[in-house]
């Protein structure tokens, strides 16, 4: 029988063809399949990233709207209240008056106070004799005794105590006498051409000093003295030039002898600041709002915000029922309202119109100064403007108030959202490693599949070469 040779056969006849066909998988074309793969299962994942970075951008918004709210309400609050007005008074000396001057006058009566300072307190003082040093030890022993009254303290004097040691010990004796006040001091002296040291010794009363130490003495006492002044003709003995509560709230200082007055007046200043403060953050909080609200803001066109930013406006520009007519709204206090348009910036766009709000504080001080009682049936009535912001205000702030639950609402999504993160990750996580292992087998065939390729060529050139020559016999 007559075998021809394998070389007749085209595919056994190209070794290069086989080794092709043995490895003519698309490596670079499988790979991307497989990323293709993973990638359409990490997708869900960037979704959910994107979620929550709008959910974390809207929290954060909201949080700077409720707090603005919840400061805005405790002015509100404040206002409401009726001390906010009665107590806003204070005390200031008339011009040109020297003899005395006041502090204070928060709550006090109104009115003008005149006042007539016929002396001034003065302390007993006594002074000792001189010493050429303050800090050496006097080598002086003995003891000195402080009386006032029927109370006595002693002051034991041993020789290793210098002059500034015997002052410190007076002062602590003396505090333990009631009803007086008792300073012992050190001061620089001249006696005689020559210059030293004396204990200086003041009472704001009547104190006796008496030594039992030879070598040091005592001068005799000035006088003490208490300030004698008359409050609207009403005579009056201080044992201080610092008089508190002269009347309610005020204190009055005797500066000198002499005649002055002082009144206590509505404090226009102080109110002026506090109503200030509260209509500049109720602005405050609409320009907040129109921000957040606005094109591509966190909270564009959220309209639970722009629900209260127009009742808002409707507060500050509407009439309050039952009020005179040149004091019934807060224009009447120098608040005023425009509009700013800005052209559309292209077809697809609309306008964008920004609301400005502004207070002219020199209006709202010369209408506290000239009807402070209307301004304050303004502000603190019934029905009034801290009435009616603190009652609007209060709806939206708190845990449990509407900004509240929006806020409590998002944070649970935002908890679901993290569990479903952490649910697609773990997912990606394990089609990663599947993938990872069927590409790595994929691989492994290959390998294979190459090594049998080039075998089956070896053995194909062989057959060719060895039987290129030959006969074919027969028997």
């Amino acid at each position: 029988m007559s075998v021809g040779p394998l070389n007749g056969n085209s595919l056994f006849n190209n070794p290069t063809l086989l080794g092709s066909m043995l490895q003519g998988i698309n490596v670079q074309g499988l790979q991307q399949a497989l990323q293709s793969e993973l990638y359409m299962a990490e997708t869900p994942l960037a979704q959910i990233s994107a979620q929550m970075q709008t959910l974390t951008s809207q929290a954060g918004a909201w949080s700077k709207v409720a707090s603005q709210v919840g400061s805005v309400l405790s002015q509100a609050q404040a206002l409401q209240l009726a001390s906010t007005f009665t107590d806003a008074t204070t005390a200031a000396v008339a011009g040109g008056t020297t003899a005395i001057s006041v502090s204070g006058g928060t709550g006090a009566p109104l009115g003008t106070y005149n006042v007539v300072v016929n002396t001034l307190e003065q302390n007993q003082q006594t002074n000792s004799n001189w010493f050429s040093s303050e800090t050496n030890a006097l080598n002086l022993s003995g003891s000195l005794t402080l009386s006032f009254g029927s109370q006595s303290e002693t002051v034991n004097v041993v020789s290793t105590e210098s002059l500034q040691n015997i002052a410190t010990a007076v002062n602590q004796a003396a505090a333990k006498l009631t009803g007086v006040s008792v300073s012992a001091t050190v001061v620089p002296s001249t006696s005689g051409g020559s210059s030293g040291y004396q204990m200086a010794i003041s009472a704001n009363g009547t104190l006796g000093v008496t030594s039992g130490v030879s070598g040091l003495t005592f001068t005799s006492p000035t006088a003490y003295q208490n300030a004698a002044y008359t409050l609207n003709g009403v005579a009056n003995t201080a044992d201080s030039n610092s008089i508190q509560n002269a009347i309610a709230g005020v204190t009055l200082n005797l500066v000198t002898t002499g005649s002055g007055s002082f009144s206590v007046e509505n404090d226009v200043n102080g109110m002026t600041s506090n109503i200030q403060g509260e209509l500049n953050g109720v602005i405050s909080l609409i320009n907040l709002i129109q921000t957040d609200t606005g094109k591509g803001a966190a909270l564009e066109g959220n309209p639970t915000l722009l629900g209260l930013q127009n009742e808002l406006m409707s507060i500050l520009q509407k009439a309050v029922p039952g009020l005179p007519a040149n004091m019934n709204s807060l224009t009447d206090l120098g608040l005023s309202v425009s509009t700013t348009v800005t052209p559309a910036s292209s077809p697809n766009t609309a306008p964008s119109v920004q609301l400005n709000l502004s207070l002219n504080s020199t209006t709202l001080s010369n209408a506290l100064t000239t009807d402070w009682n209307g301004v304050q049936s303004l502000i603190q009535g019934t029905g009034g403007i801290a009435d009616q912001v603190a009652n609007l205000l209060q709806q939206y702030n708190g845990t449990t108030g509407i900004i509240g639950t929006v806020q409590s609402s998002l944070t649970t999504e935002e908890q679901s959202l993290t569990q479903q993160q952490d649910a697609v990750q773990q997912m990606v996580q394990q089609q990663q490693q599947l993938l990872q292992q069927e590409f790595n087998n994929m691989l492994a065939i290959m390998e294979q599949s190459s090594n049998e390729s080039s075998y089956l060529s070896s053995i194909v050139n062989n057959l060719n070469n060895g039987g290129s020559g030959g006969k074919a016999t027969g028997g």
